[in-house]
């Protein structure tokens, strides 16, 4: 088994686990949503970047189906999209979500530079870390809006008022 095979491996392990146990009973269906939502996003993304040529995936699941990593797209992305949306400081200053985003987008971004440093799964061809961080920070945050927008009801009525 190589390398790159063992990595996707342990990525599924920490997925299922962490949706798992640390997603809140509770927060099951909003979890699916935030999951669901980057999925189109990181999706198309990926599969733009491929076809115009910045990004490169050697090592992939499905090779006859498509040139993205399914892994790390479908899964990998989209959790730690919905521990940043489920865990997001609503009430705190903006001091306090600004670093929220930057830890998250940072994480994001760690993974994909240690990745592509020491395997063969990814290859950004002309993309930096940077283009990577922006990425995960600006998305992180329209899957949060929406997530806001779509839950807005049961919000307002989870906090107490009646209709």
């Amino acid at each position: 088994m190589t390398i790159e095979r063992m990595v996707i491996g342990v990525v599924w392990i920490v997925i299922v686990c962490s949706l798992k146990w640390l997603v809140p009973k509770n927060k099951r269906r909003e979890a699916a949503l935030i999951l669901f939502a980057d999925q189109v996003f990181t999706w198309s993304i990926s599969l733009i970047l491929v076809e115009i040529g910045w990004n490169e995936n050697p090592v992939r699941e499905f090779v006859k189906a498509g040139s993205t990593n399914f892994s790390f797209n479908y899964g990998l992305y989209p959790t730690i999209c919905v521990f940043y949306c489920l865990y997001y400081p609503e009430q705190g200053s903006w001091v306090r979500k600004f670093v929220h985003s930057l830890v998250f987008a940072g994480i994001y971004t760690l993974f994909i530079v240690l990745v592509s440093t020491y395997t063969e799964l990814i290859h950004p061809l002309h993309m930096r870390w940077y283009f990577h961080f922006t990425m995960a920070f600006l998305l992180f945050y329209v899957v949060y809006r929406y997530y806001r927008w779509f839950f807005r009801g049961r919000m307002i009525l989870s906090a107490g008022e009646h209709p």
